[in-house]
């Protein structure tokens, strides 16, 4: 079982998380267990509010083992043993995809646990989350009776596991300890990067090691990677290898081969690096190549015709003859044999030996047409090899520089891409910025303006402190008598006099009876006092309450705090209208600020209100003229009239110009 554990910044939101967990394309089922996505924006908003870092914690528990939804929620209530958290606050998503490994269990889950914790009042204590991680999949592998996998933290599980009296437990991790430390297979944002580049990460990796299963040696390894479109090459560090797609790491070799980096350093330089050294060419003689090698007259050769002056080279491309043919041939029928090597002359040699340099060099500069080396000139051999040498070299950077062209047009192109792609997102963060600087601004008026405290709370705290010290007093007052009745009552027995103690106690009585009229004094001079301000606390209580309306006011008509109240508001539904991606007041934002659309809302309310205002104004009219005109007609009724209410009252209106 592996636990993770990723922390995700308030800043950054909840939108990724929760699409990932509750949308993501690539699971066969998603079941959400408990929470929603409310939950997780909640945790950003709370996050924000009591200016925290992290918003919420991202646990990830993916076992090994088939695990049934109890065992899980046992581990589950593991983690919030270990790390404290309301699991009422949580949220738990089960995913349903198939692994890399087809042996291992198809179900994780997600568990989101917001970083501040309501009921303790603090953020989440996540210190050595890795080591702590650990020992809960290790704890819950050894109670499910699962395999147990190797960690990096073996000796700090064991350590710990010890120090909760876990013996049993402790000593099945003990073995670990001794082994070689794993490391992570790949970080979360390398997947990320992978897949954002059409590579799935863990699918990959399992095809390496079936290429790595199916092949003989190393060799065949290396080339099997080739034709799948892998790269093996050496990594930063000393003896390490790893291996690339498309230039986007993949992983350590010596890890997806199952061995040791030590171990498959070495076998590497000895099966490859070895072989991919090209041996040195000998421009000497050699015996055993002259005898088994026949000079074609078709093969490509360098010189220069002797008898003509034109100095015109060589085509390489064969079919071409030149003075060094009737040298080859008859240097030809001289060789035939080892032992004829051996009998030719010293200067024999030294002419074989340039023969098979030029024979040497066309063979290796197959895609150059012609070249022109001085026959007649004893360095022949060296210069055509130099010339050979420039000329691989010169068209070796000439395919690099077309590479490195290709690569970085390509990169141009998405780069680009990735411009276009990313250019309303800066927009829109941009835009964010701005309105919530500009509610900041507004918050801090509206925060540090003055309160008004009711009159009966003010008039309770005047009264509580004259109350307490007339409270402090008389129990000083109290525990003197008390003492004095104590002391006068104890009785010594003949001898008393003779009585150290005894004289302390008479001396301590007569102090504390020279004290009680003070004592006494002090407790009605603060009853007084109490008295006094029960009498004028709700003056004081009254006077002050109303102090406090008046600076309260000079505040709001300083500040404008009705209007800065309807900004901030008109900015927080500026803020929402950018979150749900409107364009253009994105676009105006973060071109303008936020003024120029809280100027725009103003103005739109300021209309809404006059068109409401004179709405209310035509209903209030109308009304009138109903009542005017059901008041005419009845009295016309009462008058005599032989018409109908109804009728009456249509006249009525047409004569006030009303027409229903």
């Amino acid at each position: 079982m592996i636990i993770q554990t990723r922390a995700i910044k308030a800043s950054s939101g909840a939108t990724d998380t929760a699409t990932h967990i509750f949308s993501g394309e690539k699971n066969e089922q998603i079941e959400v267990l408990e929470g929603s996505e409310f939950q997780l924006n909640n945790a950003m908003q709370t996050a924000q509010s009591e200016n925290l870092k992290y918003g919420f914690h991202h646990f990830k528990i993916s076992p090994k083992e088939a695990l049934s939804r109890e065992q899980f929620s046992d581990v589950l209530n593991d983690l919030s043993n270990e790390y404290k958290f309301d699991k009422d606050d949580i949220t738990v998503v089960e995913h349903t995809k198939p692994r890399a490994t087809q042996d291992a269990y198809n179900k994780h889950w997600h568990v989101i646990v917001p970083h501040y914790q309501q009921e303790q009042k603090k953020a989440l204590d996540t210190k050595n989350s890795y080591a702590r991680n650990e020992k809960i999949a290790r704890l819950a592998e050894i109670k499910n009776g699962h395999a147990i996998v190797q960690g990096q933290h073996n000796k700090a599980v064991y350590m710990q596991l010890l120090d909760e009296n876990k013996t049993a437990e402790a000593e099945l991790v003990k073995p670990l300890i001794d082994l070689e430390r794993t490391s992570q297979a790949h970080t979360v944002n390398q997947q990320r990067k992978a897949e954002k580049n059409g590579i799935d990460l863990p699918t990959e990796k399992q095809a390496i090691k079936s290429l790595w299963q199916a092949s003989d040696n190393l060799k065949a390894f290396k080339s099997a990677l080739q034709s799948q479109g892998y790269e093996i090459k050496a990594g930063q560090k000393a003896n390490t290898y790893i291996i690339e797609k498309n230039g986007l790491f993949v992983g350590s070799a010596n890890r997806l081969a199952g061995m040791k980096k030590e171990d498959f350093a070495q076998k590497y330089k000895k099966e490859i690096e070895q072989n991919d050294k090209k041996p040195k060419l000998r421009f000497g003689s050699d015996k055993q190549e002259a005898n088994n090698t026949t000079i074609n007259t078709q093969t490509r050769t360098i010189g220069e015709r002797e008898n003509d002056g034109n100095n015109r080279a060589f085509d390489t491309r064969g079919g071409g003859r030149n003075s060094d043919s009737t040298d080859i041939k008859s240097f030809e029928r001289d060789i035939r044999t080892a032992k004829d090597i051996i009998k030719i002359s010293r200067t024999a040699k030294q002419n074989n030996a340039q023969t098979v340099a030029k024979i040497r060099i066309n063979s290796t500069l197959s895609d150059i047409s012609t070249i022109h080396v001085d026959n007649d000139d004893k360095t022949a051999s060296a210069s055509g090899i130099r010339a050979g040498n420039e000329v691989i070299a010169l068209h070796k950077k000439l395919q690099q520089i077309d590479e490195e062209i290709k690569k970085y047009f390509g990169n141009m192109q998405k780069q680009q891409y990735y411009n276009n792609l990313s250019i309303e997102k800066i927009k829109k963060k941009q835009a964010l910025n701005k309105v919530n600087s500009s509610a900041k601004e507004k918050y801090t008026i509206l925060k540090e303006r003055p309160k008004i405290r009711g009159w009966k709370d003010i008039k309770e705290e005047l009264e509580n402190e004259p109350f307490s010290e007339y409270q402090k007093a008389k129990k000083s007052k109290e525990k003197c008598e008390e003492d004095i009745k104590l002391l006068e009552n104890k009785k010594y027995g003949f001898f008393a006099i003779f009585k150290k103690s005894y004289k302390e106690d008479k001396k301590r009585l007569a102090e504390l009876k020279e004290n009680l009229p003070i004592l006494s004094k002090l407790e009605t001079d603060k009853s007084h006092n109490y008295d006094v301000k029960l009498r004028v606390s709700y003056d004081e209580a009254k006077a002050q309450q109303d102090k406090q309306k008046q600076e309260q006011e000079d505040y709001d008509k300083k500040h404008d705090i009705e209007n800065v109240r309807a900004e901030f508001n008109k900015l927080k539904e500026i803020k929402e209208d950018i979150l749900s991606n409107d364009k253009d007041i994105i676009e105006d934002v973060y071109k303008n600020g936020p003024e120029n659309e809280l100027k725009k809302r103003q103005q739109e309310e300021q209309k809404q209100l006059e068109e409401l205002a004179e709405k209310q104004k035509k209903e209030a009219e109308k009304t009138a003229k109903l009542s005017q005109a059901r008041t005419n007609a009845m009295l016309k009724k009462m008058d005599g009239s032989k018409k109908s209410q109804e009728e009456l009252e249509a006249e009525e209106l047409n004569t006030l110009g009303f027409k229903p």
